[in-house]
């Protein structure tokens, strides 16, 4: 994981304040992103044009269980797209993958 630098360009306007910030890493490839969400029902706009990969793959992770699941939603890396955190608690991981790198699901592997 050496290869995950700070990603704020990864985060299109409004990102929250203070504890309710949400913040993002990603590998220095573009094969990965991952963006924290402190607060239930948060929405955060991202540059996917940032990651590798013409498909990607997101992921939502919840780090107080590690339970993971799958966004059912086609995304692809040209521009942007909006995520709202789940509801049920704060504390929110969204994973987004390049799709030809076949990552597992967060929580459940480990990067090559």
């Amino acid at each position: 994981m050496r290869d995950r630098i700070p990603a704020p360009d990864f985060l299109v306007g409004d990102t929250g304040n203070g504890l309710g910030e949400a913040v993002a890493t990603r590998a220095r490839d573009g094969s990965y992103a991952m963006v924290f969400f402190p607060l239930p029902g948060q929405t955060v706009t991202m540059n996917l044009a940032l990651l590798s990969g013409d498909r990607l793959q997101a992921w939502w992770f919840n780090p107080r269980s590690g339970k993971t699941q799958a966004l059912n939603r086609r995304l692809t890396n040209r521009g942007e797209a909006q995520f709202v955190s789940p509801s049920g608690g704060p504390d929110w991981v969204l994973v987004v993958d390049d799709l030809r790198r076949k990552f597992p699901p967060p929580g459940e592997g480990f990067l090559p």
